[in-house]
């Protein structure tokens, strides 16, 4: 009489491979969810007695004021100032012109990735304290039809040896708060910053950025400064 064999079950491998897609199927369904949730439009910082738990809200910076920031642009790319100071209006006013993208169809060779099809808005910046905000609408490919989703992320200006580097330190997508999905944060934040570079105006941003010495905020200004050439 032949030993009979002890039935088998699922290898371990298996179990962990189906476990580690589950979490990551889940994760993006509340990432999903949570994206699609409204966003509180507001005027001003509300009161934090007034906040509601898990809410998100959208403040605006100003974008009125002076239109002087053309001649600091030219000023600043031509090298003739080492140190600019930018209001967060001036900011505002530049940043509505010159970060726009048309994106092209997807060709065939192109990846998943590139399929995505961000379309970015121009890009509103707020000056908070010793911090900038950075929000733009975001359509995703036609995964949700037309409509948009604010996109805001906060951070701050780190100096390098590459030059100065904006860091950022929290965000959210929708209502969905992507320091809860660090991974999914960190791509979106490249995808956004990638389609901004490729504006053609903004060319010369990458190298000018690799020349700073620091961004500072003071006084409710940004304030570039250039390295000293030696």
């Amino acid at each position: 009489m032949s030993p009979q064999k002890e039935p088998t079950g699922p290898r371990m491998s298996s179990v962990i491979i189906i476990g580690v897609l589950t979490f990551i199927l889940g994760k993006m369904l509340g990432l999903a969810s949570l994206v699609t949730q409204p966003v509180i439009i507001v005027n001003k910082e509300p009161n934090p007695a007034n906040v509601v738990p898990g809410t998100v809200y959208y403040q605006k910076g100003t974008s009125s004021g002076r239109t002087v920031w053309r001649a600091k642009e030219e000023a600043w790319k031509e090298g003739t100032v080492s140190v600019l100071s930018l209001s967060e209006a001036e900011l505002n006013q530049w940043g509505r012109d010159r970060f726009k993208k048309t994106p092209s169809a997807p060709s065939e060779e192109e990846g998943f990735m590139d399929r995505l099809q961000l379309h970015v808005s121009a890009v509103n910046f707020r000056i908070m304290e010793d911090e900038v905000q950075m929000a733009s609408e975001v359509r995703i490919g036609d995964f949700f039809g037309d409509r948009t989703f604010i996109y805001q992320v906060q951070g701050h200006f780190e100096s390098t040896a590459d030059g100065v580097k904006f860091v950022h330190e929290k965000g959210t997508l929708g209502s969905a708060p992507l320091g809860h999905f660090p991974v999914y944060g960190d791509v979106l934040f490249s995808l956004v910053s990638g389609s901004l570079e490729e504006t053609p105006q903004m060319e010369w941003l990458a190298e000018s950025l690799a020349t700073l010495e620091s961004i500072e905020i003071e006084g409710g200004q940004v304030i570039l400064r250039r390295r000293a050439q030696g």
